[in-house]
């Protein structure tokens, strides 16, 4: 049996932090966990870890720095951040590979200047009659690849 992969979580919110770690040991990833930059980009040259989950805004270095060095260093980090709405996500993209927004309920999956705009569409409950939308992503040797999720309306 092979060596389960390794996620390191670097985020400065505890609970969010609680949550993430819960989950992907639950699907048996092990986990490490850095609560600012400057930790999270130790770890990762460190450990190297299998992937990176980052968040933007962190105490003494951000995600955009983090990214940018770990891509300096030769390792692979792909940057992921998430918005409630789009007047949210900032004019300056640089590092980023994808950015998630959401709250509308159209199924959004565009590539613009080299990032991924993604919007899961409607996850949440029915709403006039149409179908449920969600994504699924996966990283695999420092790709992300997106699916779409239909539920057709009138089967859940």
């Amino acid at each position: 049996m092979s060596d389960p992969k390794t996620v390191l979580i670097v985020e400065d919110e505890k609970n969010i932090v609680d949550i993430l770690r819960f989950n992907l040991q639950r699907a048996g990833y092990q986990t490490l966990e850095a609560y600012d930059g400057e930790d999270g980009l130790a770890q990762a040259v460190s450990a190297n870890p299998d992937l990176i989950l980052l968040d933007v805004m962190l105490p003494k270095k951000n995600g955009f720095d983090v990214c940018r060095a770990l891509r300096e260093n030769g390792h692979r980090a792909i940057l992921v951040d998430l918005f409630l709405g789009l007047e949210e996500v900032p004019a300056d993209l640089a590092g980023v590979d994808a950015v998630v927004f959401g709250h509308s309920h159209k199924y959004v999956q565009e590539e613009k200047d080299g990032v991924l705009w993604l919007n899961p569409g409607s996850c949440g409950p029915r709403r006039f009659h149409q179908e449920i939308t969600m994504m699924m992503a996966e990283v695999e040797n420092g790709t992300l690849r997106v699916e779409k999720v239909t539920i057709p309306h009138g089967t859940a």
